[in-house]
């Protein structure tokens, strides 16, 4: 395990990965903190770079012992080099997904969803009610960015992620409304389906399939799009049958 001093370029490198655009251009993305980290390392999730502080050297040799380069660095460096104000003492760097994406029965399509919060919510509920495919496509907030990975809880190294969606002849096809559309409850969602959620301000950018509304109580406008796309999920999971026994201890 080397050390790693203030001035070593590395840690450039890797503050700069808080910027979409060098993200973009690297294929790279960062991931913050120990319950990422920890995420990754379950999913078996390739990881390229991993920086430690002193009180991790434990951790760190985990990871060089899977083939990551691993440094120890002192914890006030690792906190100017993270996007975010608290790293735990761990930094590492990832490489995005380049395999083919599987397409599973129940695909959640991210229309401009604009907040990295909620787009990484999204992700974990998608995990919650797994196997479920996620597309996020080009426009809206950045699923690599460090506010979503972190959003996730690590859901995003297990989750297929799709940039764009591909045909999927056999899936019904559902577009979420806050209004006007059938009642959640009153939708039979078949085998295949596919849930389209707009953006939090503007809603969709274009309706596909048949609409559908969660119903509330009168006087409350809207959800926020993360929990009514959890619900939304749920139900269509329950329908569907779930395929993983529930582990209490996730949340």
């Amino acid at each position: 395990m080397k050390p790693l001093g203030r001035h070593n370029p590395l840690l450039k490198e890797v503050a700069r990965l808080g910027h979409a655009r060098e993200r973009r251009a690297t294929g790279r993305f960062l991931v913050e903190g120990l319950r990422c980290l920890s995420a990754a390392e379950r999913a078996d999730f390739p990881v390229e770079t991993v920086l430690v502080s002193p009180r991790h050297e434990e951790l760190g040799s985990r990871w060089q012992a899977r083939g990551s380069a691993v440094y120890l660095v002192e914890e006030e460096l690792l906190e100017r080099a993270a996007a975010t104000s608290t790293c735990q003492g761990v930094l590492a760097v990832a490489r995005m997904p380049t395999a083919p994406v599987a397409w599973h029965d129940l695909v959640l399509l991210l229309d401009h969803i604009a907040d990295p919060g909620n787009l990484g919510t999204l992700v974990r509920a998608a995990a919650a009610v797994a196997p479920c495919t996620v597309v996020v496509g080009e426009q809206g907030a950045d699923p690599f960015g460090p506010k979503a990975v972190r959003a996730s809880a690590g859901a995003l190294f297990s989750v297929p992620l799709a940039r764009m969606l591909e045909p999927l002849p056999e899936h019904a096809v559902f577009s979420a409304v806050v209004r006007g559309g059938q009642s959640l409850f009153e939708t039979r969602f078949p085998a295949r389906s596919l849930l389209v959620l707009g953006n939090e301000a503007h809603g969709l950018q274009e309706l596909r399939g048949q609409s559908v509304t969660l119903p509330m109580a009168a006087g409350l406008e809207s959800l926020n799009v993360a929990m009514a796309g959890t619900v939304m999920l749920y139900e269509i999971r329950r329908q569907m049958g779930f395929c993983r026994q529930v582990n209490s201890s996730s949340f």
